[in-house]
Parts: C-alpha cells; structure tokens; sequence
C-alpha cells in the first residue's frame, strides 16, 4: 500500500478510457456480427437441408482421402488448433498459448471445418481461413467438394441439431469424448446439387466477412495493448490520437 504510482491529471484518465473504451466497443461489435453472420448462414443451410427427402451419413459428403500430417515446425500458435484454442459456444479460435509436444499434428487447409472433440457440450467449431495444423482433440472435416461444399457442411455441423447428437453419442462421464464411428453415421438432409451451390454462393461472403472481422478484432487487441502503458506513460500526444490510432 505504501508503493508508489505515477498517474496522468483525471482528465487525462477519462481520455485515456475513451479510447480504450472505443476500442473494445469495436471487438464486441465485431463479435456480435460474427455471431449473427454464423448463425444466420448455419439456418439457411439447415432450411435447404431438412427440406430435403434425400437422407445420407455424414461420412459420405467428407473427403476420404487420407489427411496428411505435417511438422510441427511448419505450424505457428496463429495456425494452431487445439481443444483449448477453439471458443466455447461457436465463437471461432484463439492464438493458441503454446506447442505441443509432439514431431507432426494434422494438416489443416483452408475449408476445413474443425471441432472440439472434449466436452463436446461446449460447441466448439471453427471454419479454417487458413492453412496450419490440428490436434488429435480436434476433429477435422473437410468436405469432398463434389457431393457437397465446405460452406455447406459448415452449416450442418454449426447446428445445435449436430452438437446435441455428438453429446448425446459421446462416450465417457466426467471428460465425455465425441464417438467418431457415431458421429460418422449422422443422418444429413442433402439436396441436389444445384440447391448446394446456390446456398453456398450466399454464405460464402458471410463466412469470408467473419473473417475479416476477426483478423480486424486481432489487430484492435493488438493495438490497444500497446497503447495503453504508452498513453499512461505520456509517449502519446492525445491530441493526435486519432492520427496515431489511423497508423497504428
């Protein structure tokens, strides 16, 4: 309690704040359009889907190649997936906080759709917008572009409809784990071909802007941990803080 602590004039606090503020009014925005975006093009795959009398396992629209494995060298924390990484409640991915320690993880492409496969009640899925690699915790599919889209599948496995089957189908009590035979054979409405495409050609924008927004709510973190002990210390004029924030 006796410990010393420079602080700026209280109107310079409250300057201080608002831009902080403002910053974080932008990532909550941005987070709540992704929401809606995500949510929004996951029910317009879903109306197409259970429309549909045709009625096919999920490991039929996957890609039955074999999925290679690549070094862990070739993997950053910005391209790393694993059970922890991914959010809670469909809310995309974290920077992963370390490697593991193992020589090669699963490839990751682009497209890909990955979900946390511990606790599964947790709704953990991301759409891959970039190459990398995943943990055994976390289950990749990727669609075989012939029967159906990756936006397509996306949609399916975004439901509440698939999470509550992979919980229910889950084997274990207190660390339940997704049943992969089980999750293989869920049943899936799929329409014909055209009515694919023509979904996905209006989801694909949805998912390439919740991109973009996550990429923008990286950089506004990044900025505004940067700014904040430079602001305290006085190295930025306030004054010019918008031009400052415009550069950043």
């Amino acid at each position: 309690m006796q410990s010393r602590i420079e602080l700026p004039d209280i109107e310079t606090q409250r300057r201080i704040g608002q831009v902080i503020s403002d910053l974080h009014a932008k990532v909550e925005l941005n987070q709540q359009i992704n929401k809606n975006l995500l949510k929004l093009s996951s029910n317009i795959v879903m109306a197409a889907s259970l429309k549909s009398e045709r009625i096919t396992d999920l490991q039929t629209l996957l890609d039955s190649s074999r999925k290679a494995n690549i070094s862990i060298d070739e993997v950053s924390l910005d391209t790393y997936v694993s059970n922890t990484s991914l959010r809670a409640n469909k809310r995309g991915l974290d920077t992963a906080e370390d490697y593991p320690s193992v020589k090669t993880v699963r490839a990751v492409e682009p497209g890909d759709v990955l979900v946390g496969n511990i606790r599964p009640y947790f709704k953990k899925i991301w759409f891959a917008d970039r190459k990398g690699g995943a943990s055994n915790d976390v289950i990749t599919f990727r669609a075989d572009n012939t029967t159906v889209t990756p936006e397509f599948l996306f949609g399916i496995l975004y439901s509440d409809r698939f999470f509550d089957y992979v919980t229910a189908t889950s084997k274990g009590t207190k660390m339940p784990r997704g049943d992969k035979q089980a999750i293989a054979l869920y049943q899936v409405g799929l329409p014909d071909k055209d009515v694919i495409t023509s979904v996905s050609d209006v989801v694909n924008p949805m998912l390439e802007q919740v991109s973009l927004n996550e990429k923008q709510n990286q950089q506004l973190t990044k900025l505004r941990n940067l700014l904040l002990p430079k602001l305290l210390a006085g190295d930025i004029d306030l004054s010019n803080i918008e031009t400052v924030m415009n550069n950043a």
